[in-house]
């Protein structure tokens, strides 16, 4: 579809899909990890522990917390994989293209800042609860986690930086900014909603990774 939008020819579609696929099948049958990665995606939930773990805990750390509609953790009775988000998600992903080549190159910009934000907090939160439980049962334990946890920090700050700063190459545009704090508001109306309407649920897990 981006190439549609970018080019108007519709054989380059037709081309890359082809290749795509055919890369695609390539790639399964030489690597056994890219044959674990779409096992993982066609059930997340059957090893949860090891292959499936970080899909498993970026649905469950919104959904099972009820920081969104909670409509949004069914799951497939089959596959076991959340419906209803993948649905919301592949149609904007699907409409996404049809705003033009501009539009889009916004939208990624914006959604870019939004990951090393995400990045930081990630690593912050890491440092945090590996403090304040230190005996949390985890799959993988990092060594050296105030070192690691410390650089992840300072590096994914500064790319943040990077974007806020004017001249840096990479500082966001007007429009960027309008996306960005367009996305920022949803949040705090999710938020607001969600708290309102879930009350004491809000914020907590009841069900255990284990027992999906």
């Amino acid at each position: 579809a981006m190439l549609y939008v970018a080019t108007g020819k519709h054989s380059y579609v037709v081309i890359a899909l082809v290749l795509a696929a055919v890369g695609a099948v390539a790639m399964w049958s030489i690597f056994s990890h890219v044959q674990v990665r779409v096992a993982t995606w066609l059930n997340p939930f059957a090893d949860a522990d090891a292959t499936g773990y970080q899909l498993t805990q970026a649905i469950y750390s919104m959904a099972e917390a009820y920081m969104l509609p909670h409509g949004l953790a069914k799951l497939h009775p089959g596959r076991k994989t959340p419906v209803n988000a993948l649905i919301l998600i592949g149609g904007i992903s699907l409409l996404a293209p049809f705003f033009g080549r501009t539009a889009l190159v916004w939208i990624s910009d914006a959604a870019s800042f939004a990951c090393c934000v995400a990045y930081c907090m990630v690593a912050l939160s890491f440092l945090a609860l590996r403090k304040k439980e230190p005996d949390m049962r985890r799959p993988y334990r990092v060594r050296h986690y105030k070192l690691v946890g410390t650089l992840a920090s300072c590096m994914s700050a500064f790319m943040v930086v990077m974007f806020v700063l004017p001249g840096t190459g990479a500082t966001l545009l007007a429009q960027e900014w309008v996306i960005v704090g367009a996305w920022t508001g949803l949040g705090v109306v999710f938020y607001a909603v969600s708290k309102k309407r879930y009350g004491e649920r809000f914020g907590s897990v009841n069900t255990r990774l284990e027992e999906v």
